[in-house]
């Protein structure tokens, strides 16, 4: 976590991030905080509807009066900051945890409300409303973290959590910004402070010039190719290979850093050359060849990750590694590592013979690096026949997999979905649709944007439109965004590929567990400040639920004909997504393993001692997980921003873990099945466990409460155990 405010889309939170750390400066006297705001406008309630935040929100605002209203909220927000610091500094009561948080409550959710709309206004209309949000990031981000610096609240804080008069919900609440006000330098004097703030410009800087060798490794990594090597790379792929406004199918083409070009051309392009150059330039950006440009990342990897162990350690923690595991489910390294090795002692062999099986397939003496992705996708469609699942889609068409889903959630969860049509909307296509619990109380609302168009972001997400608040009186609003192609055929509905069925599933589970949490404050709201890695755990957990065959089978229906998708093509659809996932699996563990490795402190004898170093530890452990020759040029990590300058520093892993926990949540499912009184019970303690309780809960509890123990990775490495039974006898 850190000393500045970072409004991003990871973590789905606007909170610091301990791997965002950046410096800045803070003119704090007994009177408040001395900030630069911009001129606010005398917006009210009645003239800008940004500033009615119990309201369904009004997509139809102005550009500007999205700035105005945040700048407006902002201002408010920094003065009923400034008011309640100096009452807790004042006031000769003992602090209760109504009188300390209560204020906060009421002044964060209305501005939080308008940093929402704005940054879905900005995703879903882009153009003028996507730089009136960033506008708003830089206006709210310094006002918001302003609260860490208030020593009136620390102490307060402290005497609440002393009091020992706190429900679980309200612990946590506590808990969670007495970290923030530690991690700030709370308990540090002010020369520390100094030298926590000269490390952290440190950490910045490295990563700056992080950034600025890899835009030097992107722009020469820029590449015109004609047309006889874009042979087999389908028109997806040739759309991010020209410039805007080109036909894809003529060009001109090239290749640029975009992960979809990347991993398109290995795919599928019919020419080695093009792959192995491809490939090749991939993994050796910013490498040690760059050295002579002086645009390596070797040494900026090597001063940000000794300058955060030393942030770690002036912070009190052993490592940089402890500083970020210490509010995660796993909690710990050698949890974690246990993990790994399990994955890695599973898959190792299965993979390995994958590799062998692949080089058969290939006739190739040598199956080179740039090979496996091609000849995997060409085995795939030998064995699956993907001509024939090109109708997959006819079988789910948008609407009546959505109301399929709905009724699926009626039957588990007791939900029921109502939809609007008295709302604002950012697009004529966003459907509007109220959750309503048992009782017919509505939970919260969600607005989804279910098909691609040029003028909204070319990723599915979801957001908070609004958190829930007892205090602010507020109900949820989420908004979800999908990528399905419209139909322009006015004879056939908008159908769903497979990965449209898996994003959908994993943004409702999202939606769901923040919507359907009973937690009374904003920033426990659903997976709101939720431990990283068990942010996806219900997602995860319903797509596990929705995988099993009968259950994805129920939710088909053909648009035209209604019948049911046949046994034979699902199978084959869900062996198609299943084919050779073990390599798959384990580079990621593999990866997980690397960031961890990367942070370790030097007692555990494989910190970072020298630039040099670096690659040392990305050999020894390639040779652990990855079953195949490393290539002289292989110095991925250069280019592993994730870990160095993006939001996963140390949390890797969260993925994975996630994906462990959820299989073992599901098989819960599976279990009952074919009953459907014991389904319904299983789903009702699902509800009333990862969906109601959210971050109000430690995940460990939540897990415990659902199924009476400890979770164990056995469900979701059983599903290899076939493969390992065949690569063992081989």
């Amino acid at each position: 976590m850190s000393a500045s405010m970072m409004i991003a889309r990871h973590g789905r939170r606007f909170l610091p991030s301990v791997t965002q750390i950046q410096s800045r400066c803070i003119n704090y006297t007994m009177s408040g905080f001395h900030l630069l705001l911009p001129d606010v406008s005398d917006d009210t309630p009645e003239t800008n509807p940004l500033l009615r935040y119990h309201d369904m929100p009004d997509f139809n605002i102005p550009p500007d009066k999205v700035i105005t209203g945040t700048a407006k909220l902002s201002q408010d927000y920094e003065v009923e900051l400034l008011q309640h610091l100096k009452h807790l500094q004042d006031s000769t009561e003992p602090p209760t945890f109504e009188s300390v948080i209560d204020p906060l409550e009421n002044a964060r959710v209305p501005l939080y409300y308008s940093l929402y709309t704005g940054r879905q206004l900005g995703s879903g209309k882009a153009g003028r409303y996507f730089d009136a949000y960033k506008k708003t990031i830089d206006i709210a981000g310094q006002v918001e973290s302003e609260r860490w610096y208030g020593n009136s609240l620390y102490k307060a804080l402290l005497s609440v959590r002393n009091s020992g008069n706190l429900t679980e919900v309200q612990s946590r609440l506590v808990d969670l910004y007495l970290c923030e006000f530690i991690r700030n330098g709370a308990e540090m004097k002010e020369s520390q402070k100094k030298e926590l703030s000269v490390v952290i410009q440190k950490i910045t800087e490295e990563q700056k010039k992080y950034k600025r060798n890899l835009d030097t490794a992107y722009s020469m990594a820029l590449r015109k190719v004609d047309e006889g090597h874009i042979a087999g790379i389908p028109v997806q792929i040739l759309q991010y290979m020209v410039p805007p406004g080109s036909d894809p199918r003529k060009g001109p083409w090239r290749i640029v850093p975009h992960p979809m070009v990347y991993e398109g051309i290995l795919r599928y392009s019919r020419m080695a050359s093009l792959r192995r150059d491809t490939w090749i330039k991939m993994v050796s950006m910013a490498g040690s060849d760059m050295m002579e440009r002086r645009s390596s990342n070797v040494h900026a990897i090597h001063g940000i990750v000794q300058n955060r162990h030393v942030m770690a350690t002036r912070l009190g923690f052993k490592s940089y590694v402890d500083l970020v595991l210490e509010r995660t489910m796993a909690g710990s390294m050698d949890n974690i590592v246990s993990i790994l090795d399990m994955i890695k002692n599973k898959l190792y062999d299965i993979v390995k013979y994958d590799l062998e099986t692949l080089k058969e397939f290939s006739n190739k003496p040598q199956l080179e690096h740039w090979d496996v992705e091609y000849y995997r996708n060409l085995q795939l469609e030998e064995l699956f026949n993907l001509q024939e699942l090109r109708y997959f889609c006819d079988y789910f068409p948008y609407t009546k997999f959505r109301d399929s889903f709905f009724q699926l959630c009626t039957k588990l969860f007791g939900i029921t979905f109502q939809e609007r049509n008295d709302c604002s909307t950012w697009h004529e296509n966003v459907e509007v649709f109220d959750i309503l619990e048992e009782d017919g109380t509505v939970a919260g609302t969600i607005y989804i944007d279910p098909y691609a168009r040029d003028d909204k972001l070319d990723r599915s997400y979801y957001e908070m439109g609004r958190d829930r608040s007892a205090v602010a009186e507020t109900t949820r609003l989420t908004y979800i965004s999908l990528r399905i192609n419209p139909s322009y055929d006015q004879s056939k509905p908008s159908v769903m590929q497979f990965d449209d069925i898996h994003s959908f599933i994993m943004n409702m589970g999202c939606a769901l567990q923040c919507i359907l949490s009973r937690a009374p404050y904003s920033e426990m709201s659903g997976n709101r400040h939720m431990e990283p890695d068990a942010q996806k755990i219900v997602p995860y957990t319903l797509l596990n639920v929705i995988q099993i065959p009968e259950v994805f089978k129920s939710l088909s229906s053909h648009h035209s004909s209604g019948v049911e998708i046949p046994d034979e093509q699902l199978n084959s659809m869900i062996g198609a997504q299943e084919h050779m996932q073990a390599i798959d699996v384990l580079n990621e563990a593999f990866k997980s393993a690397l960031d961890l490795e990367f942070y370790l402190e030097e007692t555990r004898g494989t910190f970072i001692k020298t630039p040099e170093s670096t690659p040392d530890q990305y050999n020894r452990l390639y040779k652990e997980f990855i079953p195949m020759p490393l290539h002289p040029k292989d110095e991925r990590f250069c280019t592993f921003h994730d870990i160095f300058i993006g939001g996963r520093s140390c949390l890797y892993y969260a993925e994975i873990w996630s994906k462990m926990v959820a299989a073992d949540a599901a098989s819960a499912f599976k279990e009952v099945l074919h009953d459907e009184q014991k389904l319904a019970l299983v789903g009702k303690r699902f509800k009333d466990t990862y969906l109601t309780m959210g971050a109000a809960v430690d995940p460990k509890t939540v897990f415990r409460t659902f199924m009476g123990r400890d979770p164990t990775p056995e469900p979701f490495l059983a599903k290899f155990d076939n493969r390992k039974a065949i690569a063992t006898e081989e």
